[in-house]
């Protein structure tokens, strides 16, 4: 099958991709050059014999993409990955990732500096870090006005508040055909745990987009959270309770039939951890292709948001708790040719000016646009999926969850052309 599949993609290349095929004999040349490519040989039998089933491309660049064993479980994903690989190998610069926080996602030197109880290190977020092993990842300010034109991924992290003139600059991104991925959340548990800069709780906890979100026919409530009893965390009861441990309905992990099998950046994750999340649902009447990627189980419900903000109380939402049969989606992707939320650029603030080469007003984009929604920004903190300790100074993290498998191959599938994000399994 991997073999008619590439001489397939060989014949539609109109020999721009060529083919060679090699058996790696033991103690061969060939066996030390698929060695050289860190292609994984697997023993055959006790004697020693390996088999080899890897697979190796480069480009006139002599740049080089290895698949070192093409694993039997992720057969349903092979289209998928030969193709990124062709994709690459044709695009061999490294995807730029534009991110926009309202968080400290690059660290935070308040709390490097206050070293309280439960609070983080201040060190840049887990997911951050990954991010920047495998993509050139870019800040991009809150006030922008334009969203560079080399950045490919635009990650919009709980925004609080933004300008018109930053939300003219991401409409227009995605109207010239960049891919986006936001992530808001009704209730932010990683900020309600760091003080303000007076030392004070923020009033504040929800982010919102909707100015954007609601033309492109989607909703993303921040008045609700999605309660689940299946997979809820075990947390410390009130001191004043006879129990001392008790389900936390609004943090759980979601597995299973949660996560959508068929798509890249969902189907070889074991479970994924979020925190007073919110749903994302298609608006009435849109025309937008919408694909769950998490989904709630059925033995959820939703609450007011004010349920779990200053001080709730865990034993007393588990004892109100009603699922009522009905699955809530948390993130999704969408597809669709898309209209602008604006008529034209914004009038800006007395005594701003445009920047040199300010682009022209788009009203659609040219083709679909793809952008994912995910309604919970407490998928990123640390705490909800990795233990960071200290191993001889060495900060070393072990994940519990696959919440930075999952951002990370969200970004990953989302950097191709529209082609490649559209493959199913």
């Amino acid at each position: 099958r991997v073999r008619a599949m590439l001489q397939e993609d060989a014949v539609i290349s109109g020999g721009r991709i060529r083919l060679e095929y090699f058996d790696p004999e033991p103690f061969s040349e060939t066996e030390d050059r698929a060695l050289a490519f860190g292609l994984q040989g697997v023993p055959l039998d006790q004697s020693g014999e390996q088999i080899y089933f890897g697979l190796v491309g480069s480009n006139q660049l002599d740049d080089e993409r290895t698949i070192p064993f093409i694993q039997p479980d992720r057969e349903r994903f092979l289209e998928y990955d030969l193709t990124r690989l062709v994709f690459e190998l044709s695009n061999p610069r490294r995807t730029v990732v534009g991110m926009m926080s309202s968080l400290p996602v690059n660290g935070d030197p308040r709390m490097m500096q206050m070293r309280q109880p439960g609070m983080t290190s201040g060190q840049p977020y887990a997911f951050t870090q990954g991010l920047r092993q495998f993509f050139t990842v870019r800040d991009v300010a809150q006030d922008a006005q334009v969203i560079e034109p080399d950045v490919q991924v635009l990650r919009v992290i709980h925004p609080q508040g933004l300008p018109d003139q930053t939300l003219y600059a991401i409409d227009q991104f995605v109207m010239r055909g960049g891919r986006l991925i936001v992530f808001l959340d009704p209730h932010s548990e990683g900020q309600a745990m760091r003080p303000t800069m007076g030392g004070r709780p923020p009033a504040n906890t929800s982010s919102s987009l909707d100015r954007l979100l609601n033309v492109w026919g989607v909703e993303a409530p921040n008045d609700q959270i999605v309660a689940d009893l299946r997979g809820a965390w075990r947390v410390r009861a009130n001191p004043n309770d006879r129990v001392q441990a008790v389900d936390y309905v609004a943090w759980f992990n979601m597995s299973g039939d949660s996560l959508n099998r068929n798509e890249v950046s969902t189907g070889q994750l074991n479970q994924v951890t979020v925190a007073s999340a919110g749903q994302v649902r298609r608006r009435e009447g849109a025309t937008v292709e919408f694909t769950p990627l998490l989904t709630s189980s059925e033995r959820s419900e939703m609450l007011p948001v004010a349920r779990v903000q200053q001080e709730p109380n865990p034993s007393a939402i588990l004892a109100d708790f009603a699922a009522d049969g009905q699955r809530r989606v948390i993130a999704a992707r969408v597809r669709g040719t898309l209209r602008s939320a604006f008529e034209g650029a914004p009038a800006l603030p007395a005594g701003t000016q445009r920047p040199e080469g300010f682009p022209a007003h788009r009203a659609e984009t040219e083709g679909p646009a793809n952008f994912v929604v995910v309604n919970d920004a407490d998928i990123l903190e640390d705490r909800f999926w990795i233990r960071i300790q200290d191993f001889f100074g060495q900060q070393v993290g072990t994940p519990f969850s696959d919440n930075g498998s999952f951002v990370g191959t969200l970004v990953d599938a989302l950097s191709g052309g529209d082609a490649l994000i559209s493959l199913r399994s």
